[in-house]
Order: structure tokens, then C-alpha cells, then sequence
């Protein structure tokens, strides 16, 4: 009705322009509506079911998509709260898994995703389910003082928690997410520090995963918790690895001597021909 009133007044030009500015606006919405109707129909009849070697999803209105995830494979789990979302009470819980940067699956969301929606409480329940890790009541650490200045928007939320069993960081002001790392995946630690962090004295501590596993990132850490930080996760990494490595050498003479008697009992019986060619008893 604007455009109508302002082209009888200043001419059909100016119909014509906003016609035009309107075009990419629309395509854009378009494309934001067909992504959110192909998200709806993927997550539709969604499954979860637990298995002997991992978890099982089940989930597509128009066609299923099946997949089994094995526990072995998780690098990291993702706790997922926009906005609006929060306001809710929802939560989305995504994995990331080793090697899925090769993989060729068509649908990444179902691929990813342990649970699209869901009460909070249920998302961490089946965290601690999957991960053995309580994400309710962290102790996060908040970033140095410095960060306000290269963070304004997000510096309140970004954080740090260190559990027995693994580490997660926090970031996002909007879309806000923690990021999950059991200190067994970790596969090197380092830090970075640009130009202006070293002006305010603050570094970021990143770990590294498994290919097709993202990283995980302590952003804007004061230098000296950085260090400390690092030695930490280092620590920690080797200890459960230890641990890891321990467990299969003890498990190892039990499944050898299980093999062992196996191959024994099953040996198959030798056979011999007498002279005269005819088949003989077996022996």
C-alpha cells in the first residue's frame, strides 16, 4: 500500500525500485521457510533407541533415515540453547563423530543430531546417559577482564568447566551451546594468541579431536590460566588414555584364552584313505 502511494505521488519509478528491493527480500525468505519445512519433515517420527554397541537413530516423515552411532566414535556432544528456545525450557543435543568429514550420508542433521528438541532436563539426562557427564550445575570459569573490549556483544557467556571426566566450554549470547570433550578424545592441546590478546594479556587454549570431530576452544583465557588450563587438559588426557590403554591389556589375556579355547574345541578331525582308495574312518 506504501509503494501504491508513493508511486501516485512521486511516480511509477518509484514502484518499480521498490518492486525490485523487494525481490531479494522475498527470495530470502523463501529459502529461510523451505530450509525450516525440510528441517520439520527430517526430525519428524524421530528415534532414539539404545543398543549394544552405541545408539540407534530412527527419524524422516516422507522417507527414514537410519542410523547407528557407535559410543566409541563420539568425540564431543553439544548442548544447543537458542534464544527462544530458552525461554521454553527446550534444548537440541547434536555429536560429533570421528571420520564424519568423509562421510558421504546426504542428511547432516539427522546425522549429527542425538535429540532435535526436547525438555532441558531431558537433554542432560541423556548427556550423562551417553557421556556419564552431569552438565547441570557447572562451575564456570568466565573469561579474563580483557575480553569485554574484543567481546562486548558475547564476553558474559563465554566460559570454561573442567569435570572428572571431560571438559566443556560455553559461548553464545544468542545461540547459546556447551561443548563437551571427554578428556580420552583429546589428540593435542595448544594455544593461540593474536595480536590484540597479547595487548590485554589473553590467550585462547583450543583442542583438537579426531577428523570430523569440530575443537573445542576456551576463548580469552587470561595468560596464566591459559598455561595452567592447558597443563590441565594435558594431564588429564594422558591419565584417562592410561587408564584406556590399561583396561584392554587386562582385558586381553581373558579374550586370548577365550580364543584359545575356542580354536581348540574346534579344531576339525583329520581324515586318511586306505590303500585301496575308499573313504576311511575320521581320526
Amino acid at each position: 500500500i506504501a509503494m501504491i502511494v508513493l508511486a501516485s505521488v512521486y511516480g511509477g519509478s518509484v514502484l518499480v525500485a521498490g518492486a525490485a528491493s523487494l525481490i531479494p527480500l522475498t527470495l530470502g525468505a523463501l529459502a529461510y521457510l523451505r530450509k525450516r519445512a525440510v528441517q520439520v519433515l527430517r526430525d519428524a517420527n524421530f528415534t532414539l533407541t539404545r543398543t549394544a554397541s552405541g545408539v540407534r537413530i530412527d527419524a524422516g516423515l516422507t522417507s527414514t533415515v537410519s542410523r547407528t552411532i557407535s559410543l566409541d566414535r563420539i568425540q564431543a556432544l553439544r548442548l544447543q540453547e537458542p534464544y527462544l528456545w530458552r525461554r521454553l525450557g527446550w534444548a537440541r543435543v547434536t555429536v560429533d563423530v570421528a571420520g564424519d568429514a568423509e562421510d558421504k550420508h546426504d542428511d547432516k542433521m539427522i546425522r549429527n543430531s542425538l535429540l532435535p528438541v526436547a525438555d532441558r532436563a531431558e537433554a542432560l539426562r541423556l548427556i550423562e546417559t551417553v557421556a556419564g557427564a552431569d552438565l547441570s550445575g557447572l562451575d564456570i570459569r568466565p573469561p579474563g577482564a580483557g575480553a569485554r573490549l574484543l567481546d562486548p556483544w558475547g564476553f558474559d557467556y563465554l566460559g570454561v568447566a573442567l569435570l572428572p571426566s571431560g571438559a566443556v566450554t560455553r559461548k553464545g549470547r544468542l545461540r547459546r551451546s556447551h561443548l563437551y570433550v571427554p578428556y580420552a578424545r583429546v589428540q593435542s592441546v595448544s594455544v593461540h594468541q593474536g595480536p590484540l590478546q597479547r595487548q590485554r594479556g589473553l590467550a585462547t587454549v583450543m583442542v583438537d579431536l579426531a577428523k570430523g570431530a569440530g575443537r573445542w576452544e576456551g576463548e580469552h583465557r587470561e595468560v596464566t590460566e591459559a598455561a595452567d588450563l592447558v597443563t590441565a587438559l594435558i594431564d588429564s588426557a594422558h591419565h584417562h588414555r592410561q587408564v584406556a590403554v590399561s583396561w584392554r591389556t587386562q582385558s586381553l589375556p581373558t579374550a586370548l584364552a577365550t580364543t584359545a579355547a575356542t580354536v581348540t574345541t574346534t579344531t576339525p578331525t583329520r581324515s586318511t584313505l586306505p590303500p585301496d582308495g575308499s573313504a576311511g574312518q575320521d581320526k
